[in-house]
């Protein structure tokens, strides 16, 4: 396994080789939203000439493929003299706040709209286009991933999809877990060292969905409630409030309550594994586990992932979805 990672001044663009000076390398990706991250130690340059400043682009890459480009947002040293770096990908960036109005556009819409605004052209992709329209917002001084989110979220529960934004490689996508399972298998003499199973109802989990519709016409607020009683019995009352869009009609509405109580009235289950690293599978990837011990033999959906690079050794830990 061959690394190179690579600095370059984002003042004078001189670009440095450092992968001889640098330490472990951590490389984080989530679902939630939050960029991917780099941290890497590098050892004090002996020929002095090494110069970085904030913003400076970090590139690491694994046998000639392209893991991380970002940009190094923090800067550090100690004692000993060995530099803490820490870099996000172009996702951080989409924590700038702005204010937009959406109507009449889908999630991907949204998406393509809010990067063209703030990057350019070839840094960001619609892989898996949605097609939900979500109700009208305007969201005034949001973040910018919190306005694609707001489309987000309607669409995963209306087409009954999971949509999400990911960096690869300094190229923003818009794309759908369907589109990013691997043919690769975790588990039973592969690859697995370790893992921890859990079963929750505490995120995540609703056994009543509260929908509700501004009538502009009589200036009143019309509320459909959909539960269900056998798991309030074993869970208590567990509720989420939905807006329906003003033009949608009663079977419309009720059957977005019915997908609500499809997709969050169950227990979660999920896992966090521990194995040998595959840098291939980030947040949003697919793979097969199999665990005869739990009678487990399915694909799981990755919601974190750190991968730690050693200069002999790649190991991952992921937290999976089931």
């Amino acid at each position: 396994m061959t690394y190179k990672l690579e600095c370059q001044n984002s003042l004078t663009g001189t670009v440095y080789d450092v992968v001889t000076l640098a330490g472990t390398i951590s490389h984080q990706t989530t679902l939630d939203g939050q960029p991917g991250k780099l941290t890497v130690s590098l050892q004090q340059d002996p020929n002095g000439i090494l110069e970085l400043v904030c913003g400076s682009i970090l590139r690491f890459s694994v046998d000639d493929v392209g893991i991380f480009y970002g940009y190094i947002f923090t800067m550090g040293t100690d004692a000993t003299g060995v530099y803490k770096i820490t870099a996000y990908d172009q996702m951080r960036y989409l924590k700038n706040k702005e204010t937009y109005i959406t109507s009449n556009e889908t999630a991907s819409a949204v998406f393509g709209r809010v990067c063209k605004d703030n990057f350019q052209a070839s840094q960001y992709k619609v892989i898996t286009p949605s097609t939900f329209i979500a109700p009208e917002y305007n969201h005034a001084g949001k973040t910018l991933y919190e306005t694609i989110n707001y489309g987000i979220q309607y669409a995963n529960v209306n087409e009954k999809k999971q949509y999400f934004i990911k960096d690869k490689f300094g190229v923003l996508q818009f794309t759908e877990l369907g589109q990013e399972k691997t043919n690769l298998i975790i588990g039973d003499e592969s690859l697995l060292t370790s893992y921890q199973y859990e079963i929750s109802i505490d995120k995540n989990t609703y056994n009543s969905v509260k929908v509700y519709r501004d009538n502009e016409k009589t200036g009143k607020r019309e509320v459909w409630i959909e539960f269900d009683s056998t798991t309030q019995k074993q869970w208590g009352k567990l509720q989420t409030v939905v807006q329906a869009k003003e033009e949608q009609n009663e079977a419309q509405i009720r059957e977005l309550a019915n997908n609500y109580m499809k997709l969050y009235n169950r227990e979660t289950k999920t896992m966090k594994l521990t194995a040998l690293g595959r840098p291939e599978l980030v947040a949003g990837s697919g793979f097969a586990f199999q665990l005869e011990k739990l009678g487990i033999n399915q694909a799981m959906w990755i919601t974190s992932a750190t991968h730690t690079y050693e200069k002999d050794f790649h190991s991952m830990q992921l937290e999976v979805f089931i």
